[in-house]
């Protein structure tokens, strides 16, 4: 289920679309640039009207995609530094610009312009002296990086490059991380396997034109404080639609969706209750074959149909004794202890 920062302004709703009171008109980034040329997976004109008018934007800092972003971004220009030295400098933002604290919306454009805004990953100074976009990204969606740089992302750096050091050419990495890794993305490392660098030609003429129709859709909505019409049909916009919908609600409304919770929430309390047996049952049998795999050194086991398998596997964990460092507190190699661990899985084949 999506979660939505609320509103900020008051609004109405107006043949499915939204009009509100003027109060917030914010900018466009470069990530709000394929939403709004009908290129992103993730944005459409709609929702990205939603978000510069104050009226509400998906709250997507709690998922491990974003978090992991987040986490190695300065790790994987630390690796495109010494991996690509041939090309130059690999810098991070926070040694170009000011120091930027606090949630992320609320920083300072790197650029400074009426309408568009952004924050550069960091750039790259060449051997020759010029400078160039540096944007980071991470994905567990390998495919839609075969053809290189996806549009959607191609449009944010040719934004930044339009506003900063307009070059010719401009350099993204991406980072492959499968799904465990972005929840565990400390023990992801960067390599050639894993990170591949992108330098995506950027066409004047194609980013002018791209800025134009921008510039004309935000004089035609923001300007006049109103969103595009959503499309009912596409899932994105019919869910912030609804969102937005559902806090206009009245008392009432909401007094009968909180009597929809109370018979939800007692049904889901007495399947709970009906199953709670068979859970524990389960976990009996876990045990059981765990301990029954253990004496007898077994290390794999298939259920009869094929469609169950158990495995028990033992590792050696090292840790350091606290004791023996606060006592010499020198090297704490010496005091490397060593722990067997059993790891068991049991899953569906």
């Amino acid at each position: 289920m999506r979660r939505y920062i609320p509103p900020k302004c008051d609004y109405t709703i107006h043949n499915n679309g939204i009009l509100t009171d003027g109060s917030v008109h914010g900018k466009v980034t470069g990530t709000m640039m394929g939403g709004i040329l009908g290129c992103s997976p993730f944005q459409t004109p709609f929702r990205v009207a939603c978000d510069v008018l104050g009226l509400c934007r998906e709250d997507i800092s709690d998922k491990p995609a974003v978090k992991a972003g987040q986490m190695l971004e300065s790790k994987i220009i630390s690796y495109l530094d010494g991996r690509y030295c041939d090309h130059g400098i690999f810098m991070p933002a926070e040694q170009i610009f000011e120091a930027r604290e606090g949630d992320h919306d609320q920083w300072p454009s790197d650029f400074d312009d009426p309408l568009f805004a952004g924050h550069l990953d960091g750039m790259v100074m060449s051997p020759t002296g010029e400078n160039f976009v540096l944007e980071i990204k991470t994905t567990a969606n390998l495919r839609s990086w075969e053809n290189g740089v996806p549009e959607y992302y191609w449009w944010q750096v040719a934004l930044y490059n339009q506003f900063t050091v307009k070059q010719e050419r401009a350099y993204v990495a991406v980072a492959m991380l499968t799904q465990e890794e972005q929840a565990h993305p400390e023990d992801w490392t960067p390599n050639d396997d894993t990170v591949v660098l992108y330098m995506p030609e950027i066409d004047p003429e194609k980013v002018a034109r791209g800025i134009e129709e921008v510039m004309n859709w935000y004089h035609t909505y923001i300007d006049n404080d109103r969103t595009p019409q959503m499309d009912p049909k596409d899932p994105r916009d019919a869910d912030m639609y609804a969102y937005l919908l559902s806090l206009t609600n009245s008392k009432d409304a909401m007094a009968s969706l909180l009597d929809t919770y109370g018979v939800l929430e007692r049904e889901v309390r007495m399947a709970h209750a009906m199953i709670k047996d068979k859970e524990v049952a389960l976990d009996d049998m876990k045990a059981r074959l765990k301990e029954w795999m253990d004496i007898h050194g077994v290390d794999t086991i298939a259920s009869l149909d094929g469609r169950y398998e158990a495995t028990l596997t033992s590792t050696v964990k090292k840790s350091i004794d606290p004791k023996l460092l606060e006592k010499d507190g020198i090297d704490p190699t010496p005091y490397t202890v060593e722990k067997p661990v059993q790891t068991f899985r049991l899953k569906q084949i």
